[in-house]
């Protein structure tokens, strides 16, 4: 077995060198290897001439389970609504809380489906109404203007009712976002 040799020293450690097994290493290897798994798509997500992906190509490439991708688009701006990136850490995008609530619209929460579906329907419809665009194309603020309206019932059709839809929605982002995220103390909404 031969190895590269830099400066005169072999690259591989010899066996009387200690090996670094620290976790931090085994992650590091581990990454890599899941990273070479992806194989070509792995090019297309990482190196896109220097452009980190955009929360909306990163969402198109989620499985959805119940969801259609444009409830999924609503919910996931909901969700970021509540829970938002900022200087304090991750939000529930970086957490993909949207995702982790599909999924459970398809296992534990099977009787919660219809009042999701029904609710982001009447969400965008009543933002196009409104505010002239679909929610997830709105202006954070618009969409928290929109979001103010669903908890005090100004909006038509959610399930049972927009404050119940509100609290709900809310309830399983908080959840899945601090489940999922080692968040510090922060401001939700």
């Amino acid at each position: 077995m031969s190895s590269e040799k830099k400066n005169g020293k072999s690259s591989l450690p010899s066996e009387h060198e200690p090996v670094d097994s620290s976790r931090r290493n085994l992650l590091k290897g581990a990454s890599m290897v899941g990273v070479a798994a992806l194989g070509s798509s792995a090019e297309n997500i990482i190196a896109q001439d220097g452009v980190a992906p955009s929360r909306r190509d990163v969402a198109a490439r989620e499985a959805l389970e119940v969801l259609t991708s444009g409830e999924a688009e609503t919910l996931d701006a909901i969700c970021n609504c509540l829970i938002p990136s900022d200087e304090y850490g991750p939000g529930a995008f970086e957490a993909r809380a949207a995702h982790y609530i599909d999924k459970s619209l398809a296992s534990h929460n099977k009787s919660m489906r219809e009042k999701y579906m029904v609710s982001l329907e009447s969400i965008d419809r009543y933002a196009v109404k409104t505010k002239g665009k679909a929610f997830h194309l709105l202006m954070n603020d618009l969409q928290i203007s929109v979001l103010l309206d669903v908890e005090n019932n100004k909006v038509p059709g959610c399930s049972p009712s927009g404050k119940d839809f509100f609290n709900m929605v809310r309830s399983h982002t908080i959840a899945v976002s601090y489940t999922h995220l080692t968040l510090p103390t922060k401001r939700i909404v």
